[in-house]
């Protein structure tokens, strides 16, 4: 009975040793691979040109810092760019000034799709017979980038996207990130929501709010303009232990604007906290 014994507290002691090792080797992991990232994007959509453009856009703060403004802001004055980025004290907190004197939407086409009819052409026979059928429709053919303002070949305006990029020296909170993190101000009437998209069953779902915030836009432009913009914030924790996991929090606001404008604007923006996974 004492053999027996001794071997059993042998065992034990092997299983402990070991889930103590492999949980050092996992920290160890861990802590080596740990990256903390924290990404501000803003796109902006117009399909007509403005001028006299100045934009107070949401901001993310936290201690009324925003080192991801300041990063952002950094980043375009090293760039040649029509647009002016600034911080910016308001009467509603600090936030992202954007300004230009004129701004043009570049403009794109869709692909010209190619004809299914495929024709042997060769000799000079061919080629004369083609050009005996342009002069029976009693016109040149029009060259193939001729019909870019037709019905058939519409135009869509390219967003203008500021992306800035800024890592953190320690873990990120993504799961309380209000009072803890940096998040877009101003935040008005936070309201609890649901998170809609699918999630595993033995997790606890993400946490999500909508709230109230404002922007400001003034600019001159034709009446029947249409401008949208988006702004996204998050805060990102990435590692790796046999295989990549992640969690983050993140938030987004939406602003549409028709014609010109000269003012604050009301709009919806959206947080989740608590998205991925957690160990």
């Amino acid at each position: 009975m004492g053999k027996l014994m001794k071997i059993s507290v042998a065992v034990l002691f092997f299983i402990f040793l070991g889930a103590a090792l492999l949980h050092y080797h996992t920290e160890q992991l861990y802590n080596t691979n740990l990256k903390s990232i924290y990404e501000y994007d803003i796109n902006l959509e117009a399909d007509s040109e403005l001028e006299n453009v100045t934009f107070y856009l949401p901001l993310p703060v936290y201690e009324n810092e925003s080192a991801s403004g300041n990063e952002l802001v950094n980043r375009y004055l090293q760039e040649e760019n029509e647009w002016n980025l600034s911080l910016v004290d308001t009467e509603n907190g600090k936030m992202l000034a954007l300004r230009a004197d004129r701004f043009v939407p570049k403009m794109r086409f869709p692909p010209v799709a190619i004809s299914d009819t495929s024709e042997e052409i060769t000799g000079v026979d061919s080629v004369e017979s083609s050009q005996q059928g342009d002069e029976i429709l009693g016109e040149e053919l029009p060259e193939t980038g001729s019909q870019v303002n037709s019905s058939e070949n519409m135009h869509f305006a390219m967003p203008s996207e500021f992306r800035g990029e800024l890592a953190s020296d320690s873990e990120i909170n993504t799961k309380f990130p209000l009072g803890n993190e940096p998040v877009l101000n101003p935040e008005y009437n936070l309201n609890l929501s649901t998170y809609d998209l699918p999630y595993s069953e033995n997790k606890e779902p993400p946490t999500v709010y909508n709230y109230d915030s404002l922007i400001y836009a003034d600019y001159e432009t034709s009446p029947d303009a249409h401008v949208s913009l988006t702004v996204h914030f998050s805060g990102r924790n990435e590692w790796w232990i046999y295989g990549w996991n992640w969690n983050q929090y993140y938030e987004y606001i939406y602003a549409d604007f028709s014609g010109p404008q000269q003012g604050w604007v009301p709009v919806k923006g959206k947080i989740t906290m608590g998205d991925g996974n957690y160990r």
